[in-house]
């Protein structure tokens, strides 16, 4: 069986090259586009499911429930997210407790400049992390 030679003249060997980059360029930003349309997606399920009710909602809508089905889970789920609700206030109380307590152990040992960085860090665990607006103003430290 005779082999077949393909012969690229050496200007055919550069607009291959440009092809081939471009594809893996057009890849990784189709790639990248997607992840991040997925991951805002989930952030603002989660951010959802925060919402007074709307973790009954979620669930429902998850479960692809029929309207007889709706009417019996809906008591039960309302009850389970006010009390995920409370768990979620309690965590965060509880965080601010821990942050404040390791800020006062550790600050007579930093520097003023050290300070100003875990006085950022205390602020931020003690609210937890905050999912920006589309259409706000960018947030400065609280």
């Amino acid at each position: 069986m005779p082999s077949v030679e393909l012969k690229i003249k050496p200007m055919g060997k550069v607009k291959v090259i440009l092809v081939v980059i471009g594809l893996l360029l057009s890849g990784f930003l189709g790639g990248w586009l997607t992840h991040r349309y997925q991951v805002r997606q989930h952030l603002h399920q989660v951010k959802q499911m925060h919402n007074q009710g709307a973790f009954g909602a979620y669930m429902l809508d998850r479960m692809e429930a029929t309207d007889e089905q709706r009417e019996q889970l809906r008591p039960i789920l309302d009850n389970y997210g006010t009390r995920l609700k409370e768990m979620n206030k309690t965590a965060r109380e509880s965080r601010r407790t821990v942050m404040d307590s390791l800020v006062q152990d550790i600050t007579p040992l930093l520097r003023p400049d050290q300070m100003a960085d875990l006085e950022k860090l205390r602020r931020y665990v003690a609210r937890g992390p905050r999912m920006k607006k589309k259409n706000s103003a960018t947030r400065k430290d609280e």
